[in-house]
């Protein structure tokens, strides 16, 4: 198991406050030091922008929702900008209830994007970005 020092902290960008209670509940292990929600992308931009040379105060995870409005591209593309001077290496996932292929290619093409994860998120992997292996769970 992961000590409390090495586990990671999540950022969620997504507008579905349902998902952040069940990513709330799926962390009642404590797989993830801390996971903070956003809803809007302008607001996440921002903290980034501002704690950019603060490694102590960046996500080591980002989930992304890709909604209907353009919100989630137009923050990867921004993302895609901002994260050259930045002070870690976040990983990106997606994590979307959009099951149509452009949107996973589309996600894919950023080159930061390690992986486009279907909704409900299995907790396996949930866990696996965590850095433990676990059962085959949906969540």
């Amino acid at each position: 198991m992961n000590s409390l020092s090495t586990k990671k902290i999540l950022f969620v960008l997504d507008y579905d406050v349902i998902f952040h209670r069940i990513l709330t509940f799926a962390n009642k292990r404590n797989d993830y030091k801390g996971i903070y929600f956003y809803t809007q992308a302008d607001h996440l931009l921002s903290y980034l922008k501002e704690h950019r040379s603060d490694t102590a105060n960046l996500p080591d995870v980002l989930f992304l929702e890709i909604p209907p409005s353009n919100d989630g591209w137009v923050f990867l593309d921004a993302y895609d900008e901002l994260r050259v001077g930045m002070s870690k290496n976040i990983a990106v996932y997606i994590v979307s209830s959009s099951v149509r292929q452009y949107d996973k290619q589309r996600a894919l093409s950023y080159g930061f994007v390690l992986d486009y994860i279907f909704k409900p998120l299995p907790m396996d992997k949930f866990r696996e970005i965590a850095g433990f292996k676990s059962s085959s769970t949906e969540i």
